[in-house]
């Protein structure tokens, strides 16, 4: 007695939706990029400061802290994860204190991923696996993500700020909680033409009225490590 028709129509559409499911998750693991290695800022190719912020672009914050000598005119000395000052996206006072406690976290939290903005790290070392992803400054300091979509805590130096981490095709998206509905966002990719590395950042106000920010764009090349 024979295979009967329809069975045979559903195990042929079985099949191809089995291949098709092994095709898909092979795209989406290919359109991941390896963002793994030592990168250092190119500064010409990057925005600078001035354009971004305006002039009172609160390089002073270089005093405090070294390691990031040699970044081109403007940029201040301090650099990466660690450090304080700063006003917010477009400026912003260097006040610490007063004001209902969730307001005054909120305020850090901008001032100080804000300063990170103004003055990006002049190296970045990126640690790549299957569902995390670890980036250290030149400071040395390291945060790490889980990639799927977790939220992750991370020490600033005054508070602390929560991030969710997700693939989106070929660029990795790290948005840090700010509070009032904004967040931080950078986007990590490979330019395809010369392998750099381009970090792309913008504000999401929370305010459906506001556009945010225009993206800030640095851009780092690969160093060989002999």
């Amino acid at each position: 007695m024979g295979v009967p028709k329809n069975l045979l129509l559903s195990s042929a559409a079985a099949w191809i939706v089995a291949v098709a499911c092994v095709f898909s998750v092979r795209a989406i693991a290919a359109a991941k990029p390896d963002l793994s290695g030592k990168w250092t800022l190119n500064v010409d190719a990057s925005d600078h400061p001035q354009q971004v912020f305006g002039q009172g672009d609160g390089s002073d914050a270089g005093s405090r802290r070294g390691g990031d000598s040699g970044r081109g005119a403007g940029r201040g000395g301090r650099g990466g994860f660690g450090g304080r000052g700063g006003g917010g996206f477009g400026g912003g006072g260097r006040n610490r204190r007063g004001g209902a406690s969730g307001n005054t976290d909120d305020r850090l939290r901008l001032l100080e991923l804000s300063d990170e903005i103004r003055h990006p790290s002049a190296t970045l070392t990126i640690a790549q696996h299957a569902d995390t992803l670890s980036i250290t400054d030149a400071q040395n300091v390291t945060r790490v993500f889980r990639t799927r979509g977790q939220k992750d805590t991370h020490q600033l130096d005054a508070v602390k700020v929560d991030s969710e981490t997700t693939w989106q095709n070929d660029r990795l998206v790290i948005e840090y909680d700010i509070g009032s509905k904004r967040k931080i966002r950078y986007a990590y990719s490979l330019v395809p033409e010369t392998g750099q590395l381009l970090v792309e950042t913008d504000l999401e106000s929370g305010n459906k009225q506001s556009a945010g920010t225009m993206p800030v764009t640095r851009v780092y090349d690969s160093v060989v490590v002999p």
